[in-house]
């Protein structure tokens, strides 16, 4: 099934509001169906089915003269689920795609709106879903890794204690941009996580690669500058008491070893 249709011809190229004024003047004021179509820009062929709608039941709206396809729920159900989904992101709860497929199946049941879902499965379409992400300017991504600790450590009130302290700081020291630093870790692996493709005889079932090590250790980076731009020296953090002074003899850095 196409995703993402692109139109390749100027078929439906008029607007509802002048498909609508061609069928009033022809079933109100009884115009020539020819002339109108040419006076509007519309197919005489669509024009003449329209008013075969309207002359049969003249009560007939506008929703029923257009009628196609239409969504499960109705904008405010969907706003609601939107709404769910950023409050649950929010609450670093993250819902996934078989997630909201499989609520968007149990919401539609429990109200008993009339939908297209497979009941085989209990889920939701692929396609509605995808649908659903592009009306509301969603999508899908891959979440971080974050511990409970930390989640429940970063709240209004430990960020509004904090930079409270700072500001009070702050004005008890007079601080300067060039006695402010900040300091950052991150962890290298000394094995590359991606390895290039080589060229290796046909038929073999695997082809192997000489590593320092089969799963590598982690060396740990601290960086740290001031607000003022100036840099201390980078230190680096072995896991091992292997000490490595040969091959740092000519850079500039701080080794620490545990």
């Amino acid at each position: 099934m196409v995703r993402s249709y692109k139109k390749k011809s100027d078929r439906l190229s008029w607007s509802q509001d002048q498909m609508l004024s061609a069928v009033d003047l022809i079933v109100k004021e009884g115009k020539c169906l020819k002339n109108v179509a040419s006076q509007f820009g519309v197919p005489r062929s669509t024009l003449q089915r329209k008013v075969n709608i309207v002359n049969k039941n003249p009560s007939t709206g506008p929703d029923n003269i257009f009628k196609g396809f239409t969504c499960t729920f109705n904008a405010e159900q969907e706003g609601a689920f939107s709404r769910k989904i950023t409050r649950m992101e929010n609450m670093l709860i993250p819902l996934t795609s078989i997630d909201m497929r499989k609520l968007a199946f149990q919401f539609a049941e429990k109200l008993q709106i009339p939908h297209h879902f497979s009941k085989e499965t209990g889920f939701a379409g692929k396609d509605w879903l995808r649908g659903f992400m592009r009306r509301h300017e969603l999508s899908l991504r891959k979440a971080e890794h974050t511990s409970a600790a930390r989640a429940n450590g970063f709240n209004k009130e430990a960020v509004q204690e904090f930079f409270s302290l700072l500001q009070d700081t702050l004005k008890r020291y007079n601080f300067t941009p060039e006695r402010i630093y900040n300091v950052d870790e991150t962890g290298i692996s000394v094995v590359p996580k991606t390895s290039p493709k080589v060229i290796a005889r046909k038929g073999k079932r695997q082809v192997g690669g000489k590593t320092v090590a089969e799963r590598g250790e982690t060396v740990t980076a601290d960086l740290c500058m001031s607000a003022g731009g100036a840099f201390m020296l980078p230190m680096l953090i072995y896991s091992s008491g292997q000490q490595r002074f040969k091959f740092f003899s000519s850079t500039k850095l701080y080794l620490l070893y545990k």
